[in-house]
This record gives structure tokens, C-alpha cells and sequence, in this order.
């Protein structure tokens, strides 16, 4: 008498799989020029600095946007309004810190750690 014993491993969709780990992965590295950007951002009250955000905009793509329409009150316009001219206008004061091209600076001064990041995410994904 014998009895066979057969291990069928269970399928796996490599291209799920790596479509996962590859929006971690975006994820991680928006997260780090998010970060890296929040020093750069000019204050007044810190509405604009707190309405920084990462959107997943599909699975493998996100935008790190600054400004929302839903956080003004009657002292202060939506951040919205002024986001991009805080951060295109060159001629701008800004007394308490911050500056334009916050976001730019951020991509450059962060880009390597970006990169870091994705690797990471992408090696935990797949491990």
C-alpha cells in the first residue's frame, strides 16, 4: 500500500504582485520629496505647510500637491488661491522662512533618498 502526497503550490500573479510593489514603491518616494519639501514652504499661519499632501492618482503614479479648497475660514482664503503663486513668484517675502520652488528644491535635494526609498519598498513588497 502507498499513498502519494502531491504539493501543488498556489498560483501567483507575478504581474499583481509587482504592480502592488511597484505603487508601494511611488509611494515611499512621494512620501520623501513630501517631507523633503515641508521646510521650503512659505508660512504665514501654516495652512499652506499643512495642506501638503501625497494623492495616489492610479497605482503606479502620484502628485505631491500643495493647497486645498476646503481649508479656509473668515480670516484666510482656501490655500488653494495662493499655493501657486507662493510658489512661482520669485519677487515674494517670505519673514518667517519658506520661499518659492519648494518643491523643486525638495525633488532635487531629495531625489537620491527617493530612489532609496523605492528600493526599499520594492524589496519589503517582495520579500
Amino acid at each position: 500500500m502507498s499513498v502519494r502526497v502531491t504539493y501543488v503550490p498556489p498560483r501567483l500573479d507575478a504581474t499583481l504582485l509587482l504592480r502592488g510593489a511597484a505603487a508601494e514603491a511611488v509611494d515611499a518616494a512621494a512620501h520623501v520629496v513630501l517631507d523633503a519639501s515641508q521646510p521650503g514652504v512659505p508660512v504665514e499661519e501654516g495652512v499652506l505647510k499643512a495642506s501638503g499632501r501625497v494623492v495616489r492618482e492610479d497605482g503606479l503614479s502620484a502628485a505631491i500637491t500643495y493647497g486645498r479648497d476646503d481649508d479656509g475660514d473668515g480670516t484666510h482664503a482656501p490655500s488653494n488661491q495662493y499655493a501657486v503663486k507662493q510658489h512661482e513668484d520669485m519677487t515674494l517675502n517670505h519673514p518667517n522662512g519658506g520661499g518659492p520652488k519648494w518643491l523643486e528644491t525638495a525633488l532635487h535635494s531629495a531625489g537620491e533618498r527617493a530612489v532609496e526609498a523605492m528600493s526599499v519598498a520594492l524589496r519589503k513588497a517582495l520579500d
